[in-house]
């Protein structure tokens, strides 16, 4: 996915599973095979954990599209403080953008 794919079959995987995986592409939304997705996400819900409460809240406003400057002024931080959780966030879920970062949490489901 890291590489610009919105959709990951197994070959084993049935015909039906096939169309659906087409179809959720099609509709502008990523699809991997659900034995898949399980491992990845096990493998990934420890880290989950390893966020703060602030760092969860950092990441929710940066998910809404706000920028550091307006995550500071609502949070009462300093954008220092902010860009500080964000990298802290970005390594932890081992992503390198702004971009990537808000997709893997969408991935993970951490944006309610």
């Amino acid at each position: 996915m890291r590489t610009g794919a919105n959709g990951y079959v197994l070959k084993l995987s049935a015909g039906e599973e096939l169309l659906v995986a087409l179809q959720q592409v099609l509709d502008g939304r990523s699809y991997v095979t659900p034995s898949l997705g399980a491992r990845y996400l096990r493998g990934h819900m420890g880290d989950l954990h390893e966020l703060t409460p602030k760092q969860r809240e950092v990441l929710r406003l940066v998910g809404t599209g706000l920028r550091s400057k307006q995550i500071a002024a609502q949070l009462g931080l300093s954008v220092r403080t902010v860009e500080a959780h964000k990298y802290t966030i970005m390594q932890i879920l081992d992503v390198h953008s702004t971009l990537e970062l808000v997709r893997r949490s969408e991935e993970l489901g951490l944006f309610f």
